[in-house]
C-alpha cells in the first residue's frame, strides 16, 4: 500500500480481505495478520460500515486456520452473512415480480444498479443489498407505472427528486425518470441521444434463475455507475461497495465493449480528470487490472483525495455520525449542503461542470440523497 497515507495496519487487512473476496483470489499478503480480537473487532466494523461485510468474508475464509477470527467474531459474521444471502433472494424475487407485472401492463421497466451489478459477481448474493431503483424510459410510463403500484393499494411517497418510493413486502423501491445522475443541462441532449442509441439489454439475476430484466447496456452502466458515485462523493460520501460495483463492471465487460467509445463518452460529458482519478482508486486499492480500464487513462493521478472521502464517508455518509437517522429532516438537508461545501475544492477541480451545477441548485439534497 505505497500511497496509503491514510492507512494503518488494521485498514491494510481489511483491503487485502476485501481484494481476496472481490476477487475470489487468494489473499496478496498475509504480513498484516495475525490480528488481535480487538483489530478483528475493527476490521468488522469498516466491512459494516463500507457495507462489504460479504465480501470481506468471502476473503477471510481464504484465511490460514491459525489466522482467522476469534470465535465469537467469526460467529456474529456468519450470522450476518446469511442474513445478506436471504436478504437478496428475497430482493431478486420482489425485482422479477414487479418487472413482470409492469410487463404485463405493458410498461417498460429498467433495473437500476443493485441487484442487475451483484450478477457481475461471482458470488452475487453476497453482495450487501440496499432498495430497489427502477428506471422507466417515458414519462408516461412512469405515470402509469405510479398508478399501478397505488391501484395495488400501497401507500407511496415523494422525494425531492421527483421520484417516489413505497414498501413492497418489505423492500423499499424507488421510481425514477433520471437514468443518470448528471445533471449539467449542457449535458443532456447528448445523454437522451446515448440512451437512445445504446439503450438497454437483459440478464439474469442469478445464473441458475431462467427469468430475464432489462438494465442498461454495458458502456451505458458503466457510465451510471461512474456518475452515481461521483454524485455521492460530491456529497454525503461514498463507500467501498459502489467502487466494488464498478471494479466488477470494468472486469466482466471490458472484453466486450469498445473502450474508445466509453473514452469518448467520458470526454463528452466532462468526466475525464473525474475518471482518472476513479480509475486510479479502482487500481490502486481493489486490484483492478489496468488492462480492464479504458485506454487513455492517467495513470499518474494519485488516488488519495477520493480514498480520504470513502474513509470518511462510508457508505454514501452513513458512518457519518451527522447522518444519524434521529435528526430531522432540515437538519440532514443542512448537512447535504455542508458535505458539499466542505468538498466544493475537490468537486471543481474534477468535475466543475457538474459542480457549477450544484451551486445554482437550491435543493442539494434532492440530488445527493438518492
Amino acid at each position: 500500500m505505497s500511497e496509503l497515507q491514510y492507512s494503518n495496519h488494521i485498514t491494510d487487512a481489511f483491503l487485502v480481505l476485501l481484494k481476496a473476496g472481490l476477487w475470489e483470489k487468494d489473499l496478496e499478503s498475509l504480513s498484516c495478520f495475525p490480528l488481535t480480537s480487538e483489530e478483528w473487532h475493527e476490521v468488522y466494523q469498516q466491512a459494516l460500515c463500507q457495507t462489504v461485510s460479504g465480501i470481506v468474508y468471502r476473503g477471510i475464509i481464504r484465511l490460514p486456520d491459525h489466522l482467522i477470527p476469534p470465535e465469537d467474531i467469526l460467529l456474529r459474521w456468519v450470522v450476518r452473512v446469511d442474513a445478506i444471502e436471504q436478504r437478496n433472494r428475497h430482493m431478486n424475487e420482489v425485482v422479477n415480480e414487479l418487472c413482470s407485472l409492469f410487463k404485463n401492463e405493458e410498461i417498460r421497466t429498467v433495473l437500476q444498479k443493485g441487484q442487475g451489478i451483484a450478477s457481475l459477481y461471482e458470488y452475487p448474493l453476497m453482495r450487501e443489498c440496499g432498495d430497489i431503483d427502477l428506471y422507466f424510459p417515458s414519462r408516461k410510463e412512469r405515470n402509469k407505472a405510479d398508478l399501478f403500484v397505488r391501484q395495488q393499494g400501497i401507500q407511496t411517497g415523494k422525494g425531492a427528486d421527483g421520484s417516489i418510493h413505497y414498501d413492497w413486502k418489505g423492500v423499499i423501491v424507488e421510481h425514477h425518470s433520471r437514468l443518470l445522475d448528471l445533471y449539467s443541462p449542457f449535458r443532456q441532449d447528448y445523454l437522451n441521444q446515448l440512451e437512445k442509441k445504446i439503450g438497454f439489454s437483459t440478464i439474469r439475476l442469478l445464473k441458475e434463475d431462467d427469468r430475464e430484466v432489462t438494465v442498461a447496456s454495458s458502456v451505458l452502466n458503466l457510465l451510471m455507475l461512474n456518475v452515481h458515485i461521483l454524485k455521492h462523493a460530491m456529497g454525503l460520501g461514498v463507500g467501498l461497495r459502489q467502487l466494488c460495483d464498478m471494479a466488477r463492471a470494468y472486469y466482466k465487460w471490458h472484453g466486450t465493449m469498445e473502450k474508445h467509445e466509453l473514452c469518448e463518452i467520458y470526454r463528452k460529458t466532462g468526466l475525464v480528470r473525474w475518471s482518472n482519478l476513479l480509475h486510479s482508486v479502482l487500481m490502486e486499492y481493489l486490484g483492478v487490472p489496468v488492462f480492464c480500464l479504458p485506454d487513455d487513462i492517467d495513470k499518474h493521478e494519485s488516488p488519495l483525495p477520493l480514498f480520504h472521502i470513502i474513509q470518511q464517508g462510508g457508505n454514501f455518509g452513513h458512518s457519518s455520525v451527522c447522518r444519524s437517522i434521529s435528526r430531522t429532516e432540515w437538519q440532514r438537508k443542512l448537512f447535504t449542503a455542508q458535505s458539499f461545501f466542505r468538498n466544493v475544492r475537490f468537486v471543481f477541480r474534477y468535475a466543475p461542470w457538474e459542480g457549477l451545477t450544484m451551486v445554482f441548485t437550491t435543493d442539494y439534497y434532492s440530488i445527493f440523497y438518492r
